[in-house]
């Protein structure tokens, strides 16, 4: 097998570098704080950043002179024309949220070429702009490689462009750079240590931070794609119901509706309001979720917990481009198992027990693994909720544990 060799086009990190910091800058509005931090540290080294906005990597590669090498999510290099710009720039894919070594043979080679790793260390990017917990093999990580670590702290990306929408707003966005260890400190660090400490360095709540500065975003159809994100009505209860149009969230089951403004709170003239930030809302819908898996588990009934109409499925092994695609199917998920159901085929079972690496690629299509097959499912006017199916499917998992 042939060994894959990373190195980012220094060429193309000249040329680029300029034209992109004038088009995010016209954007995002963006600014560097504590770059001075950066001064004695020379690579390798490690940079982890929360990860909310789909063009963090290219802010993140404006603080630093040289080139990043990410660890990216390998769906996009089943895309022809992203695979050969991922390439160039020297990305290292990795399969989301499975053990995979071919990244860490890839870390290992950017390391010893002297090279800066970038990592997410969330895995994923968040929805609300609230830091997930981190996953704790990066820890494991840095204690291995034993070179420096730097911390970069995104506040206003979520609030510029929320995972859940397709349209940027455009505000403030800052970028603040912590040195957070180096080899001398790791030496006397166990590896829960070094997770606390990552953990502390890239703590953060965008609407906790927003409510003391209030930040004006300006956009136009601010709410639209957020019944992506946000799929339960507070006042009747009922889920997939939300509908977005331009500014306003309306529930069609019930009628409730709000206004998403320029702030990124909710406000509302005619009915109460239950939430004013969508990061409250998608506590309450959590809890909401969990209550209805569970009911479904205790009482043992047969039907869906969840159900989508109008479903596309495509497949695909570990790399290369996905399958043409299925006609439009259902996809339904039942206390044990997703089935997909489509009207010239018999329906597939995914017995939960059984798939792996399930997680929401695009921000609305379910992608998961089963019999080392890979399945992605998307609706076909791409509002599905996929996030509703992936927090139904690990509810299903914490109470099988």
């Amino acid at each position: 097998m042939a060994v894959r060799k990373y190195k980012a086009s220094l060429l193309l990190n000249r040329l680029l570098r300029p034209l992109f910091s004038l088009y995010l800058n016209k954007l995002f509005n963006y600014s560097i704080v504590n770059k001075d931090i950066l001064e004695g540290i020379k690579p390798p080294y490690i940079v982890l950043a929360n990860h909310t906005n789909f063009w963090d990597p290219f802010l993140l590669s404006l603080c630093f002179s040289e080139p990043i090498y990410f660890v990216a999510s390998d769906a996009y290099f089943r895309n022809p024309m992203l695979r050969r710009l991922l390439k160039l720039v020297g990305a290292i894919p990795k399969t989301k949220l499975v053990s995979d070594p071919g990244a860490i043979r890839g870390i290992l080679e950017v390391v010893k070429n002297r090279g800066i790793i970038g990592i997410f260390p969330e895995g994923r990017r968040n929805w609300d702009g609230k830091t997930l917990p981190l996953l704790r093999p990066t820890a494991k990580l840095i204690k291995s490689l034993k070179i420096p670590v730097v911390s970069v702290l995104f506040k206003g990306a979520n609030l510029s462009m929320p995972r859940w929408s397709s349209k940027t707003r455009k505000g403030r966005l800052s970028m603040e750079l912590f040195k957070v260890l180096d080899p001398d400190q790791m030496k006397s660090l166990t590896v829960d240590e070094i997770f606390t400490e990552i953990s502390y360095s890239l703590q953060y709540s965008e609407y906790d931070y927003q409510r003391t500065h209030m930040c004006r975003y300006r956009g136009r159809k601010k709410a639209e794609h957020l019944e992506r994100f946000l799929f339960s009505c507070p006042e009747c209860k009922s889920i997939d119901s939300m509908a977005s149009e331009a500014d306003t969230f309306k529930c069609a089951a019930c009628g409730y509706h709000t206004v998403y403004n320029s702030y990124g709170f909710f406000e509302s003239d005619l009915n109460p309001l239950h939430f004013d930030n969508p990061m409250d809302w998608n506590d309450w819908q959590l809890e909401h979720l969990h209550q209805l898996v569970y009911e479904s588990l205790q009482s043992g009934r047969k039907q869906a917990i969840l159900q989508e109409h109008s479903i596309i499925m495509r497949t695909g092994g570990k790399a290369g481009s996905l399958s043409a695609g299925t006609g439009e199917g259902t996809l339904s998920l039942y206390p044990d198992r997703l089935v997909y159901a489509f009207g010239k085929g018999p329906d597939i079972h995914f017995p939960i027990s059984d798939i792996s690496g399930d997680n929401i690629q695009f921000n609305n299509q379910l992608e998961l693994i089963f019999n080392k097959v890979l399945y992605r499912f998307k609706s076909k006017n791409g509002r599905m909720s996929a996030y509703r199916f992936a927090k139904a499917i690990e509810t299903i998992r914490s109470m099988a544990d």
